[in-house]
């Protein structure tokens, strides 16, 4: 079972400043690795959700369902 991912815009606007400092700073070769290795990451938690360790957020927004 795999869940819909659905990133905010928020986290976009990182993965792209992210993205745009590898490859200023680096190179293309770097800058692509990260938006596969982040890929991976995201594809490997909606297919596994309970991974990692559960958090407690006061922030309604950061609250994800169960």
């Amino acid at each position: 079972m795999s869940l819909e991912v659905f990133f905010s815009e928020r986290a976009e606007q990182d993965a792209v400043l992210q993205y745009r400092w590898y490859f200023n700073q680096v190179d293309l070769e770097l800058a692509e690795r990260y938006l596969s290795d982040l890929n991976h990451t995201i594809e490997k938690f909606a297919s596994h959700p309970s991974l990692g360790v559960k958090r407690s957020f006061a922030a309604p927004e950061y609250v994800g369902g169960s």
